[in-house]
């Protein structure tokens, strides 16, 4: 967990540049994001369109999603409404 005491609300576009990678300067911007801040809130409807972009604009099935969202779910620095999430990734 980052050290700075950084609290941030994440957008879309932070995580699909974490999850894509297609710009490795973007990539990195958004890691060092996720990397330095204390906490991490996420929306579900950041998260829902995350999974819209991935699948629509990428081509990314719905596994592949899923395991991005798991990656975000068990991160201990990142909040979101877990409760919500969990049902629908029981695949």
């Amino acid at each position: 967990m980052g050290g700075r005491g950084v609290k941030v609300t994440v957008d879309t576009n932070v995580l699909v540049r974490g999850v894509v990678r297609y710009d490795l300067k973007q990539a990195a911007a958004a890691d060092k994001v996720l990397k330095e801040a204390s906490l991490i809130a996420v929306s579900l409807p950041c998260l829902c369109e995350l999974v819209w972009v991935l699948r629509r604009a990428y081509g990314f099935e719905h596994p592949v999603c899923a395991t991005a969202i798991r990656a975000l779910l068990y991160t201990g620095n990142v909040v979101m409404n877990r409760p919500v999430l969990r049902p629908g990734l029981r695949c």
